[in-house]
């Protein structure tokens, strides 16, 4: 594809000349003219397209990288990446559920699965008393051929599902058609990790990367534990979102932590 006319950059802006390459660079993403999985042109091309030194085109497509729009490939070039996925947390929506909303249309894979594993993780021990089994499997996503997500789950179950139900059902379909029961609720903590190697040849990222654990526990109507699972995902590929109504009692918590302890207690001023 023939790069696009380049308008002169003005050098005499307060914006970095790395910054404004960056920036022209992101214009050709979000118009669609690189896509996911594109490769960037090479630093020559870049160099000689944008009339910029070798060094101020590194340090456009290191911001690039810090802002998790392209990513490096060892021994094959910097390609763009697929658009950050966004997870609302105050709605309960499936992991794939998630995804869909967004107009992303995830590639699966089961891993392994196990019946009945001997070892459980101690979240995952009541799932013993919801059903007659229970199912291990561990799948990973991948969105324009890129590893992105590994999510290992444990689910009860009357039946012994066969891999390819576990491939084209999400998780929480799986406990609903089980059960016929919606969820009542669900728990959802989250931290970062670093990648060990297991995790690192699922993801394709270098040992102790930086990784999102999501850990998510969902009840029956019944208060029975039915599911309980751990997902993996690539750091720099998700963002959390909230929205919160007011008013919110913001200031009075400020002024409790910042006020010594040693201070009077105050009589309440009303108007």
């Amino acid at each position: 594809m023939t790069a696009p006319a380049q308008a002169p950059f003005n050098r005499h802006s307060i914006v970095p000349i790395y910054i404004q390459i960056a920036d022209a660079l992101l214009e050709q993403i979000n118009a669609g003219l690189l896509k996911s999985d594109d490769k960037l042109p090479s630093e020559a091309e870049l160099v000689a397209r944008y009339q910029a030194s070798r060094v101020t085109v590194r340090l456009a497509i290191r911001h690039l990288v810090s802002q998790g729009v392209v990513a490096p490939r060892q021994g094959k070039g910097t390609f763009v990446l697929a658009p950050v996925i966004k997870y609302e947390l105050g709605e309960f929506k499936g992991f794939y559920e998630q995804l869909q909303l967004q107009g992303l249309q995830p590639e699966t894979e089961i891993l392994r699965m196990a019946v009945d594993p001997v070892q459980l993780p101690p979240e995952a021990v009541p799932l013993s008393g919801t059903g007659r089994h229970v199912i291990e499997f561990v799948r990973r996503y991948r969105i324009a051929t890129q590893a992105f997500a590994q999510v290992h789950t444990w689910y009860a179950s009357h039946s012994i599902p066969d891999r390819d139900r576990l491939d084209r059902y999400p998780v929480l379909g799986l406990v609903m058609r089980e059960f016929g029961s919606s969820i009542k609720s669900a728990e959802l903590g989250i931290r970062a990790v670093a990648a060990d190697a297991g995790l690192a040849g699922a993801l394709e990222v270098k040992r102790n990367a930086p990784l999102l654990l999501l850990r998510r526990s969902s009840m029956l109507n019944s208060d029975q534990l039915c599911e309980y699972s751990e997902i993996h995902i690539r750091a720099e590929r998700y963002e959390f979102r909230m929205n919160t109504t007011g008013p919110l009692s913001v200031t009075s918590a400020i002024h409790s932590v910042l006020e010594p302890a040693s201070s009077p207690a105050r009589t309440p001023h009303r108007n």
